[in-house]
């Protein structure tokens, strides 16, 4: 039935899956006929693609929504209705996914048990009669999320998702019989073009949900044991640093996809040692795929791809994919044999003390460093001098922990000064494990700009509040403010900082008091650069006193870092 539909369209893995996908596609259409536009925001890749098909099978344009931020939920609202299947707060209708009608049978013929049917008998003859051909000029429009500038609205049609899918699969050749695993969002192009489009193009069968982690990655490898296909971002990819177990996967994988941001080399070479080489990806919401490549090797663009590197302060893109010509901001050195390499970004170019050059050649130097994962490079804003941002490894770490955080800056800065002009080896210097990103996986600049500010908290991951008892875990940041004068060359947290956070964290129990006194107060363990901990509070009223514990959670034997009672009266008192 899906030909029905769309003549290159394969449904039949998610009528598999949902005996009842086309029916609901219909029931879903019909009930968007009166609309014009509607926006989606969905978890689920299966009830994704089937709103998405039922918008467009209605005649609506559809706003895919980047995220649930406010300006996205403004976004929304020039739409006529918002399908979804998690609950949000809007001023617009709101379609639940999956969604259900009483009028569902109306899709059967009177003999028809829904229940039973298969996926090829599930309609009746005159829901077939429905089932009209897409338009390939179907339309949907996405958000960029401005990292290069302002946010802008980018119009994909399904003629151009077509003529995309056959230049990418001329080179992947990813078939029927794959399994796609994503850890990216459909809600973005990458994870929609390589995700649900190739499933529909190829009938490939894909896992629904996303796979934001590597273990969860891992492990819905080792449950289909054959034919995956990885689609996923550097930073999930940069995590696998510390795996060991690339044997149980070799048998298992067929590609591994990677795009949304540069791959560092020392990830891409552990792939390539341990598993495979992986495929990179190049291209841009706005202009959709440029080019491929493997390990270290020049780019290669995609069929019908046309480069114009002639204008001095832009690249123009052409495809078959693309309503026009389009100007991204990247430098690129094309080859005689029309390979290219990658230059930068032409917008990333300063001028200090009369000398030019690039923060993404910096950034790329500071890189190849053992002690170093990820870089960002910033001037700062007050001084002629660069900041330099880096997510360690785990040697960094070490370092860093056994000899301070000085250390660590002298090997870079030793190793900068024979690569680079002094005026550009970075001033100032701050440290943590991974770089913030957004949810397409890119650098979120404003989080990294406030770097310039040494954190002065705990990075509080799991908080859970129940009456009287208070349980937080953390890690403790690498450039803990704290650290700075307490034993340059051995980092601790003084005492009286975790008694400072205990405090701050009893606010959570809802009381205005004044602190009486402080009892059996305990420094029994070193709090260390990178310790992970648990903060548990203990409240009671009756004797109005606050016990507290600081403890180590991945310790193999448990460590208690300090403890203590706070005994408070009112305020008022």
């Amino acid at each position: 039935m899906s030909h029905l539909l769309y003549p290159s369209f394969h449904l039949e893995h998610f009528e598999r899956s949902n005996p009842q996908f086309l029916n609901g596609l219909l029931l879903l259409s019909q009930k968007l006929s009166s609309y014009t536009k509607v926006a989606l925001w969905c978890h689920d890749s299966h009830l994704f693609t089937q709103a998405l098909l039922a918008a467009w099978h209605a005649g609506c344009e559809v706003l895919l929504l980047p995220n649930l931020s406010e300006s996205s939920i403004q976004w929304s609202h020039t739409a006529d209705c918002l399908l979804s299947d998690q609950i949000i707060e809007s001023t617009i209708p709101i379609i639940h996914l999956p969604f259900s009608d009483n009028e569902t049978a109306c899709l059967h013929s009177s003999s028809d048990n829904p229940s039973q049917a298969t996926p090829t008998q599930s309609l009746s003859a005159s829901a077939t009669a429905l089932l009209k051909p897409l338009s390939p000029d179907a339309s949907l429009y996405l958000r960029t999320s401005g990292s290069s500038g302002e946010s802008k609205i980018i119009k994909k049609t399904l003629r151009q998702f077509e003529s995309e899918f056959h230049a990418i699969n001329d080179v992947l050749s990813i078939q029927k019989h794959h399994y796609l695993l994503a850890s990216v969002s459909h809600q973005h192009l990458f994870g929609l073009s390589f995700k649900v489009m190739m499933s529909l193009f190829t009938g490939a069968d894909c896992v629904p949900q996303q796979l934001t982690y590597p273990e969860f990655l891992v492990e819905q490898t080792h449950l289909k044991k054959r034919s995956c296909i990885w689609i996923s971002s550097p930073s999930c990819l940069n995590h696998f640093e510390a795996f060991t177990g690339w044997e149980t996967l070799k048998p298992s994988i067929d590609l591994i996809i990677s795009s949304g941001g540069p791959l560092p080399p020392k990830t891409a070479n552990l792939f390539k040692e341990n598993l495979m080489p992986i495929q990179e990806i190049y291209g841009s919401t706005e202009t959709g795929v440029i080019a491929t490549r493997q390990s270290d090797q020049a780019w290669q663009p995609f069929h019908s791809v046309h480069i114009d590197t002639s204008s001095s302060d832009q690249t123009v893109i052409q495809s078959n994919w693309t309503d026009q010509a389009q100007a991204i901001g990247d430098r690129i050195h094309l080859k005689e044999n029309g390979q290219f390499t990658l230059n930068g970004r032409m917008d990333r170019v300063i001028k200090l003390a009369e000398k030019r050059a690039s923060l993404d050649e910096i950034e790329h130097i500071i890189n190849t460093h053992s002690f170093v994962k990820e870089t960002f490079v910033f001037p700062h804003s007050q001084q002629t001098r660069l900041v330099a941002v880096i997510a360690l490894t785990q040697d960094g770490i070490q370092l860093l922990r056994d000899s301070g955080r000085q250390s660590v800056v002298t090997h870079l800065r030793d190793f900068l000064n024979e690569k680079l002009d002094p005026v550009f080896v970075p001033r100032f210097w701050r440290f943590t494990t991974e770089l913030p990103k957004n949810t397409q996986s890119k650098l979120d600049k404003d989080a990294l700009h406030r770097f310039i500010h040494k954190p002065k908290q705990v990075e509080w991951d799991e908080e859970i509040h129940h009456e009287n008892t208070y349980t937080a875990i953390g890690k403790i940041p690498l450039d803990l403010h704290y650290f700075s004068g307490h034993f340059a060359q051995f980092p601790l947290v003084p005492g009286v900082v975790q008694l400072e956070w205990a405090i701050e964290a009893a606010k959570h129990f809802g009381y205005t008091y004044q602190i009486d006194r402080i009892v059996n107060l305990k420094y029994q363990q070193f709090l260390r650069p990178h310790d992970t901990i648990k903060l548990s509070m203990t409240h009671q009223p009756d004797k109005k006193q606050i016990q507290f514990t600081i403890q180590s959670v991945d310790l193999p034997e448990s460590v208690t870092y300090s403890s203590g009672r706070v005994h408070y009266r009112d305020s008022h008192e």
